[in-house]
């Protein structure tokens, strides 16, 4: 059966947002999927708690070494292919765990990653010449977090009504 427009458009708006955060924090994507997700829609792989506790835990020490002075350029090419293949990862696990195909979410979420790492640096740079950098950096954190968290939260939501849409008579 096709998949309602309502909910593909969700599940591709979804991934866009979680790409973007994953542009800004390259594991924030993930870290909210995984964290969000009950552990049966995840990949097997996926469903164990030391999995979950080691990509948080990811997560919260990329927010910590982002602050530091010796943290590489998130554009250098290793750093932006990471935040792109991230970025792809996070859109279509998000997308797996709405029973979605998750090629197109895929794309977008390494797409969208690959543009948020160049506008994160130039507003993160912009914002730090108003305010000191560090509570810049925080700034960014913060906005990663919500962008993720309203993507992921958007992708459930629009695929569960449209499931249940697709389930009435």
């Amino acid at each position: 059966m096709a998949q309602p427009f309502a909910s593909r458009l969700g599940t591709v708006l979804g991934a866009a947002l979680l790409g973007g955060a994953t542009g800004l924090r390259s594991q924030m994507g993930l870290a909210v999927v995984e964290r969000g997700s009950a552990p049966a829609t995840l990949p097997a792989p996926l469903r164990r708690s030391s999995v979950k506790r080691a990509m948080l835990a990811a997560a919260g020490g990329e927010l910590v070494a982002d602050k530091l002075p010796f943290a590489p350029p998130r554009t250098a090419p290793p750093s932006l292919v990471a935040r792109i293949c991230c970025g792809a990862a996070a859109g279509a696990l998000s997308a797996s765990t709405v029973r979605s195909p998750a090629v197109v979410p895929a794309v977008v979420g390494g797409a969208s990653a690959a543009g948020a790492t160049f506008a994160g640096l130039s507003g993160r740079m912009a914002l730090s010449r108003r305010i000191p950098p560090l509570l810049a950096a925080i700034v960014e954190d913060g906005i990663a977090f919500a962008v993720a968290s309203l993507g992921f939260q958007m992708m459930r939501s629009v695929n569960r009504s449209g499931a249940e849409g697709a389930a009435a008579p």
